[in-house]
């Protein structure tokens, strides 16, 4: 008994999590994953296999970062199938 206990919650625990930084260039979004940057396609391709692996996400910006890229993002992400994504804000680096 204790055995297929500790199966099924060996098999109920999720990957790690997903973290996507949101890029603003001044003109347009982007979106990368450990500094490289990811095409919108990409985005959609992986977010399809993050729900599949039932992965949370999460995403980061900055204090610069305009909302409608968070929010196009979340809305592709969503799309896809996920369904926790979780978001913060940092800004950026002090020189």
């Amino acid at each position: 008994m204790i055995l297929l206990l500790s199966a099924l919650l060996a098999g109920a625990q999720t990957a790690e999590p997903v973290r996507i930084d949101i890029t603003w260039d001044g003109e347009t979004c982007g979106a990368a994953i450990g500094g490289t940057p990811i095409t919108e396609n990409d985005l959609d391709r992986r977010a399809r296999q993050w729900v599949r692996e039932k992965r949370e996400v999460s995403l980061r910006g900055t204090d610069r970062t305009p909302y409608r890229c968070i929010g196009g993002t979340i809305y592709r992400l969503q799309m896809a199938g996920l369904v926790r994504i979780g978001f913060f804000s940092e800004p950026p680096p002090k020189p």
